[in-house]
């Protein structure tokens, strides 16, 4: 059997709440890996309610690093933040 994973990328509150049942049925699934991402402005807002589902980012996009220019060659482009296991704020990066 092939696992798939699939990125599930949030930025709001109303993401993570309406994506929430979504990535349990995934998890269910031993075929499926999700992988949540989140993003935004305030990444707070969706980790917080992520964790009423006892779900947790894999990984936190820092709002830092979303006003860099989309650039690939700009320094910080494509730098995520894995998330720790409670995290509910990206560290700052340099």
């Amino acid at each position: 059997m092939r696992i798939r994973t699939v990125m599930i990328v949030l930025a709001t509150q109303r993401d993570a709440l309406r994506m929430a049942s979504v990535v349990l049925a995934m998890r269910r699934r031993p075929e499926l890996r999700p992988v949540v991402v989140v993003c935004g402005n305030d990444p707070n807002g969706p980790v917080g309610m992520l964790t009423l589902f006892d779900i947790t980012a894999d990984f936190i996009i820092a709002p830092d690093l979303l006003s860099h220019s989309t650039r690939p060659r700009d320094k910080g482009y494509s730098r995520a933040v894995p998330a720790s296991p409670g995290a509910t704020r990206a560290p700052a990066t340099p």
